[in-house]
C-alpha cells in the first residue's frame, strides 16, 4: 500500500464499513457529501447509490447546469450527470428525485 493508492490498486475485497458505503467510490466522495445531509437535498440515502446521488422533486431545469459548471469551475474531483431517483427510506421517501449523480475522479491527487 502507498499513500496515493486508491482503494481497487490494493487489489483487496471492499467490505462496506457502513450500508451507506458499499464502494471505494462512495467512500472517496462522502467527505464532500456529507456537507449536503444537514440541508432539504437528498444525499442519495435510501438508494442503491447513497452519496452518489443528489437532488430533490423541486430541483428544476436551471439548476442542473448551473451545478454541473460550478463543479467544473471548482475543479472538482467528481463528475456528474442528471439522474432520477427514488429513495426507498429517509429524505423524499417514495418520492421521484431530480438531481446528478457524482463519478470520483481516477486521479488519487485531486483528492488532497
Amino acid at each position: 500500500w502507498r499513500r496515493r493508492m486508491l482503494w481497487a490498486d490494493t487489489r483487496l475485497r471492499w467490505v462496506p464499513p457502513s450500508p451507506n458505503m458499499p464502494t471505494a467510490e462512495t467512500a472517496l466522495l462522502y467527505p464532500g457529501m456529507g456537507l449536503v445531509e444537514g440541508t432539504n437535498v437528498s444525499e442519495g440515502r435510501g438508494t442503491c447509490n447513497p452519496f452518489q446521488l443528489s437532488g430533490a422533486p423541486w430541483v428544476d431545469d436551471a439548476l442542473l447546469p448551473a451545478l454541473e459548471e460550478g463543479l467544473r469551475a471548482a475543479g472538482a474531483a467528481a463528475m456528474c450527470r442528471e439522474a432520477y431517483f427514488t429513495p426507498t427510506f429517509s429524505k423524499f421517501q417514495g418520492q421521484q428525485c431530480r438531481g446528478v449523480q457524482l463519478y470520483a475522479s481516477g486521479d488519487p491527487t485531486a483528492f488532497e
